[in-house]
């Protein structure tokens, strides 16, 4: 009898580990379910605090669908295509700044070309604001987390966190679009070119939201 109670005792142990390891479970998954839906809600607030700066355009809101692991860092696809008026051509943002262009539509879909697959084919026109002026340079490339702007023929010193915009000029993207802020500038021997390196706020790595832009 003694034996008895002492395996009913144990028993009755294991059922309450296992309700409360039951419990523990839940409450994580919880957690997980409120701090993604807490972040899905800061992305759109965000959203919303953007669109109060772009009165000039209709903006298309869109979220991600669709990333091929093997290009994660060049393309993705959003779920507005033809039939929400979405052409190739048209700048694509979050509430960080530009994501990047648009380059192929379905009626229902469209692939976003990400800023972070930028190259010497498809350079971006840009100004960086030094005081109140602006010095002009060419988005050239994306190297280890940086971007590079080249093609800067004015000499003058460019201070660090120097914000970044697009100028519009190569008919690509409107003008003021924010495209990050400078990290450092490195220059040749001759200090005449130089490349200045440039860092976004954008994670491109782990993009939900987003918003097209049709002017």
């Amino acid at each position: 009898e003694l034996k008895n109670n002492e395996v009913k005792i144990k028993n009755d142990i294991y059922k309450k580990y296992d309700k409360l390891k039951k419990k523990v479970n839940d409450y994580e998954l919880l957690e997980q379910k409120y701090n993604e839906t807490a972040k899905e809600l800061n992305d759109l607030k965000n959203n919303l605090n953007i669109k109060d700066n772009l009165i000039d355009y209709e903006i298309i809101d869109a979220y991600v669908i669709s990333r091929n692991v093997g290009y994660w860092y060049d393309t993705l696809i959003i779920n507005k295509g033809k039939n929400d008026s979405i052409k190739e051509g048209m700048a694509v943002i979050n509430s960080r700044g530009l994501v990047g262009i648009i380059t192929k539509t379905t009626y229902t879909t469209s692939t976003v070309k990400l800023l972070t697959g930028i190259n010497n084919k498809n350079r971006i026109s840009v100004k960086i604001k030094v005081n109140d002026d602006y010095l002009y340079g060419i988005l050239s490339d994306y190297d280890n987390g940086y971007f590079i702007i080249e093609g800067i023929s004015d000499n003058r010193e460019i201070p660090v966190n120097s914000v970044v915009t697009t100028t519009g000029l190569d008919n690509k993207f409107a003008s003021g679009i924010e495209v990050g802020s400078v990290s450092k500038t490195i220059s040749d021997n001759s200090e005449i070119a130089r490349k200045v390196y440039i860092k976004s706020i954008v994670n491109f790595g782990d993009i939900n939201y987003v918003m097209v832009l049709k002017r």
